[in-house]
C-alpha cells in the first residue's frame, strides 16, 4: 500500500546517530507535551497526521538556536501553505520565553514548559525532527540539511497524497462498473474498465481487478456475439441488435454493430427479410378475415379469404384461406345473405340520404325497412343504431 508514511521516508535523508537515547528515522514519533503556546490554540502530532510537521528543540540560552530561529521563520512563511507546521518546543516557562517570541519574531508555532525533551532524548540543541503521519522520516540540526530534506519530503508526500487520490477515483470508478454490470449493463461497465486501464500506468490492485473484469466482460461478450453470429439470418439480426445495444460504449459494441452492418447487406439475408415480410402479411390477413366472420360480416370475409388465396397461394395461410372460402360459398344461407346485404346497403344509401337533408321520417321508415327485410344482415345492425339515435 502506497501510504504519505512509505511515500516520505523512502526519499528522506538519513541524519547521523545524535545520541543513544534519542528518538531516530524510522521511530514512532512520540507525542508532544507543552505547557503554554505561543501563535497557536495548541499542537498535537495526532491532530498534525495529515500534514508534515517539524519539532524543533531550542532554547533561550542557546547561541545556536537563535542563528536558526530566523531560518525557521523563513520556512515557516514558505512552506506554512504546503501543509507544512513547524513547533519550537522549550522546557523553559512561558513567562522567560513570551519576550524572546516576541524579540526574534517568531511567527511560528512555539511551546513552553514543553517536557517532550526526555521523550525524544534531546541531549544537544538546536535538534530538529520531520515527522509525517506520526513517524519521524528525518533528524537533525536545524540548520544541516533540514531544507533539503524537507524539500523531498514536500515533494514525495505530494506524490503520495496524488497517488491516494487517484487510487480512490479508481476505486470508485471500479464499483460504478461493477454497479452497471449487475444492472445487465454490460457494455458501459466495460467501457468504464477499458478507459480506467488505458489512462492509468502505474501499477494498483484497482488496475488489477480492472483488467480483471474486461477479461471476463470480454469473453461473456464473445460468447455472445459468437451464439448470435451462429443462428439463422433473422434470428441473428436480433441477437446482434440486442448485443449492440447491451454492449453500446464499448469495442464489443462497436464489433456486434460491425456484423450486423455487414449482415444485413448479404443476399441471404435480403431473401430471408423479404419472405419473412411476405409470411407476416399473409398472417395478418388471415387474422382479418377471421375477425370479419366472427362478427358476421360475411361479405367481407369471403373477400379477404378470396385475396388471400390468390396472393399467397404459397403459404399455409392462403391454402387455409382457399378451404374456407370454398366452404363459405357451399353455404347457401349465407350465399342468400350475402345477396341480402347486398340490397340492404343500397337501402341504407337512401336512409342516410334522407338524414342527411333532415327529412327524418322518411329516414326513420327506411331503416325501419331495412331492420324488417334483411333481419340477418350486418347492415339492418346499423339501422338499428341509426334508429335509436334518431
Amino acid at each position: 500500500m502506497f501510504t504519505l508514511r512509505s511515500a516520505a521516508f523512502a526519499l528522506v535523508l538519513l541524519a547521523a546517530p545524535l545520541g543513544a537515547g534519542e528518538v531516530k528515522v524510522g521511530d514512532k514519533a512520540p507525542e508532544i507535551k507543552v505547557k503554554d503556546w505561543f501563535n497557536s490554540k495548541g499542537e498535537s502530532l495526532a491532530a498534525l497526521k495529515d500534514k508534515i510537521a517539524i519539532v524543533e528543540f531550542w532554547a533561550t540560552w542557546c547561541g545556536p538556536c537563535k542563528t536558526s530561529i530566523p531560518h525557521l521563520v523563513k520556512l515557516h512563511e514558505k512552506y506554512k501553505e504546503q501543509g507544512v507546521v513547524i513547533m519550537g518546543l522549550t522546557d523553559e516557562p512561558k513567562e522567560k520565553v513570551a519576550a524572546f517570541v516576541k524579540q526574534l519574531k517568531m511567527t511560528y508555532p512555539v511551546g513552553a514548559g514543553s517536557a517532550s525533551g526526555a521523550d525524544y532524548g534531546i541531549e544537544t540543541i538546536p535538534n530538529a525532527f520531520i515527522v509525517v503521519s506520526g513517524q519521524v522520516v528525518w533528524a537533525g540540526n536545524p540548520l544541516n540539511g533540514l531544507d533539503a530534506a524537507l524539500e523531498k519530503v514536500i515533494g514525495s508526500v505530494g506524490q503520495a497524497r496524488a497517488q491516494l487520490e487517484a487510487e480512490g477515483d479508481l476505486a470508485k470508478r471500479l464499483e460504478q462498473a461493477k454497479a452497471l454490470a449487475a444492472q445487465n449493463q454490460p457494455g458501459k461497465a466495460l467501457s468504464i474498465l477499458e478507459t480506467m486501464v488505458a489512462s492509468n500506468k502505474e501499477p494498483s490492485p484497482n488496475l488489477d481487478a480492472a483488467n480483471q473484469g474486461i477479461a471476463e466482460l470480454g469473453a461473456a461478450g464473445k460468447k455472445e456475439l459468437d451464439a448470435a453470429l451462429a443462428k439463422e439470418p433473422l434470428e441473428a439480426q436480433a441477437a446482434l441488435r440486442a448485443a449492440a445495444e447491451r454492449w453500446a460504449g464499448s469495442k464489443l459494441g462497436d464489433e456486434a454493430k460491425a456484423h450486423l452492418a455487414k449482415l444485413v447487406a448479404t443476399g441471404e439475408f435480403k431473401e430471408a427479410h423479404t419472405e419473412a415480410r411476405h409470411d407476416q402479411q399473409a398472417k395478418d390477413l388471415l387474422a382479418a378475415a377471421h375477425a370479419a366472420l366472427e362478427r358476421s360480416d360475411w361479405g367481407r370475409a369471403l373477400g379477404l379469404y378470396e385475396k388471400l388465396a390468390h396472393d399467397f397461394a404459397d403459404t399455409d395461410e392462403g391454402k387455409l384461406a382457399a378451404r374456407k372460402a370454398a366452404e363459405l360459398k357451399q353455404d347457401k344461407k349465407l350465399i342468400a345473405n350475402l345477396g341480402s346485404e347486398t340490397e340492404a346497403k343500397e337501402q341504407m344509401v337512401a336512409a342516410k340520404a334522407f338524414i342527411k337533408y333532415k327529412a327524418l321520417d322518411e329516414a326513420r321508415a327506411k331503416l325501419q325497412e331495412i331492420v324488417k327485410d334483411y333481419p340477418e344482415t350486418e347492415t339492418a345492425k346499423e339501422a338499428k343504431v341509426l334508429l335509436n339515435d334518431l
